[in-house]
């Protein structure tokens, strides 16, 4: 989804992206094409994104798409003012935020310490949802490394849709 400084090498989102100068049928149908190209796909969530989730009629055009086919959406909380939550309560759909980024420092142990704040999060609140970047080069190993740390405390490292269900 577009940022708000999408001009910008590291903001542009790429192929299948939503923007703001979109007709809602554009929007409809790039969603749906992005759907499709992930098999089994029970939500999603923003990886860029803050002009979009700031913008209310965008994301009632989005979050609706996504009640009638009954998935999910987590909110990144890539701005402060997004509006992912509030319009997903009005609509209906099960809508949450991530609590952690685990990665945004591809450092070791950066994303350990981040990981041990999801970890107290989720020992607090019984859940806690952290993201984190596939591409990013030490995020597996470190969770990896984590697990007995995690089990040890009784934590369970679940999908989101298990947590929202």
């Amino acid at each position: 989804m577009e940022a708000h400084n999408k001009d910008t090498k590291e903001e542009k989102p790429g192929p299948g992206a939503i923007y703001s100068s979109m007709s809602r049928n554009e929007i409809k149908i790039i969603l749906e094409e992005n759907l499709k190209s992930i098999p089994y796909v029970r939500g999603i969530n923003n990886h860029m994104g803050s002009r979009i989730t700031e913008d209310k009629n965008i994301m009632i055009v989005l979050l609706t798409l996504l009640k009638e086919k009954n998935m999910y959406y987590i909110d990144s909380l890539v701005t402060n003012k997004s509006l992912c939550m509030e319009t997903g309560e009005e609509i209906g759909i099960k809508v949450d935020k991530r609590d952690v980024f685990l990665d945004n420092i591809d450092d070791p142990i950066y994303i350990k310490n981040q990981i041990m704040e999801l970890a107290s999060i989720s020992l607090k609140r019984g859940t806690a949802i952290g993201i984190g970047h596939v591409e990013k080069k030490h995020t597996a190993k470190v969770i990896k490394e984590m697990l007995p740390y995690l089990k040890k405390n009784g934590i369970e490292i679940v999908s989101v849709s298990k947590i929202l269900n």
